[in-house]
């Protein structure tokens, strides 16, 4: 995989956003943060062709308007968003249904992360999302 210059984080809490927004600055050269609020503004972004190719997407799972298991399957369904298909997907989520791990492990996701957006969860979030390495404190 190539080294990853965007993170796509696609989610309605503002909270969050802003807790990976703060990680984000204790990293030397991070990658650039797009955010989309809920899965019908991603959706947007993904068909406008903005988001660069060597991107992660980092995804809530309960949103309003579209959730994102309907994201994903359009992800990975939609003919006209075949160019980002293969890029990995973080599912993030407050769910313990096992039935959601089952579900997005179906769409083929990178990884399943339970949100609880202390400190040191961001910080684990992004080591995992970015690879080994690359999300150290600062």
């Amino acid at each position: 995989m190539s080294e990853i210059d965007e993170i796509f984080l696609i989610d309605d809490d503002d909270v969050d956003v802003m807790a990976i927004r703060r990680a984000l600055l204790r990293i030397s050269n991070p990658p650039k943060l797009i955010v989309a609020n809920d899965g019908e503004e991603a959706l947007n972004i993904l068909s406008e062709g903005r988001l660069s190719l060597s991107a992660v997407i980092v995804l809530d799972i309960n949103m309003p308007r579209i959730s994102g298991f309907e994201l994903l399957k359009k992800l990975r369904c939609n003919d006209e968003l075949r160019s980002y298909r293969d890029l990995p997907v973080w599912v993030m989520t407050t769910s313990e249904a096992d039935r959601d791990l089952e579900r997005a492990d179906e769409y083929g996701v990178a990884g399943y992360i339970r949100k609880t957006f202390q400190s040191s969860d961001v910080n684990m979030i992004l080591h995992r999302v970015l690879g080994e390495g690359s999300a150290g404190a600062g």
